[in-house]
């Protein structure tokens, strides 16, 4: 049996993979509300299964920014909007912690790490090519 050994990339990889399901969750959850909003589903064990599924993984953190920002309009028709904050936030996370396990800078700021003293490395910013003597 051979075992590999998974790098900093790989799992980056991996973990950028899993906010990618959970992006398609939340955009299933939207077109799955519009249409339970319009028309209600069949009875279906399987559909059934698979609503309530997408419905038990998205919706607690949907309700989190739906506590911020409530649905506008009147009765049964309104528009929830909470769904853009959290896709901007989930985007938000998945670039500072994929960025951060593969060992880029977090949101394209360039930085490098210099030996303060034996094992105590020191952040600093690094200046343009532009700024450089």
């Amino acid at each position: 049996m051979v075992l590999a050994a998974l790098e900093r990339g790989d799992f980056a990889q991996y973990v950028d993979a899993l906010f990618l399901v959970y992006l398609m969750l939340i955009f299933a959850r939207i077109v799955l509300g519009w249409i339970q909003q319009f028309r209600p589903l069949p009875y279906n064990l399987p559909l059934r299964a698979t609503v309530g599924f997408v419905e038990e993984s998205v919706d607690p953190y949907l309700n989190v920014f739906r506590r911020v920002i409530p649905p506008i309009g009147a009765g049964g028709m309104g528009i929830d909007l909470s769904p853009i904050l959290a896709i901007f936030l989930l985007l938000l996370l998945q670039g500072l912690v994929v960025g951060a396990i593969a060992g880029r800078a977090p949101l394209g700021i360039p930085f490098r790490v210099e030996a303060a003293g034996p094992g105590s490395p020191r952040w600093q910013r690094r200046s343009s090519p532009s700024t450089r003597p």
